[in-house]
């Protein structure tokens, strides 16, 4: 795996994944029930997995309006499951923020998407998660283009290696942007003497998040 490959599968999957949005018109559906914006590898351009994260802001959101959303996606064509779980009160597991959550599994194409949605009463605050490059939002954006290719390059080198799953993206965006890895060898040095496994510990704040 090269770095021209993993652009051309970045770019294949991310175009696939806006046609998919935009076919089963979902940025107009969220979007009604609150202020919507995308996050993870989706929103960086950093995908190897048929993923998207999504974040949907609503101070006024009820469990109703959460169950009403879930029944208009199980029953869109080609949806085969939907997940809800309620975080209002009991954070499912530590890192997550306090919400409602939504995990649709779809086929588009002949391929398995999986589309993550938290729907929270306020904006979701990662200042305190434990990984320090991903303490700011959007972090992508002013992050060097170069680093952002050699995460790029790892993941998908990862992912060809059948080990990506025993890592989460925010393990590579940490180790190249604050470990200084610059390699798939360095990665795996680094990941020896990491926590990769602690995914977004609680810090200073309860609502940081796990993103793809």
């Amino acid at each position: 795996m090269n770095l021209k490959l993993a652009k051309k599968k970045q770019d294949e999957l991310h175009a696939t994944a806006s046609e998919l949005l935009s076919e089963k018109s979902v940025i107009e559906l969220l979007s009604k029930y609150g202020e919507l914006r995308f996050v993870g590898s989706y929103a960086a351009k950093l995908m190897v997995k048929p993923d998207v994260d999504m974040e949907i802001v609503n101070p006024d959101i009820s469990s109703d309006d959460v169950i009403e959303l879930t029944r208009t996606f199980f029953a869109m064509k080609d949806n085969y499951s939907v997940e809800i779980a309620d975080g209002t009160e009991y954070i499912r597991r530590p890192g997550h923020p306090r919400g409602y959550f939504l995990g649709v599994n779809t086929m588009y194409q002949n391929v398995r998407w999986h589309m993550d949605i938290w729907i929270t009463r306020e904006p979701i605050d990662t200042s305190g998660s434990a990984y320090v490059s991903l303490r700011k939002q959007d972090w992508y954006l002013d992050t060097d283009p170069e680093l952002l290719d050699i995460i790029l390059l790892i993941k998908h080198q990862l992912n060809e290696a059948g080990v990506y799953v025993k890592y989460a993206s925010a393990n590579v965006y940490e180790s190249v942007l604050e470990g200084g890895v610059r390699s798939i060898a360095d990665f795996y040095k680094w990941a020896e003497n990491y926590d990769t496994e602690a995914l977004f510990r609680r810090g200073g704040s309860e609502g940081t998040r796990t993103a793809g």
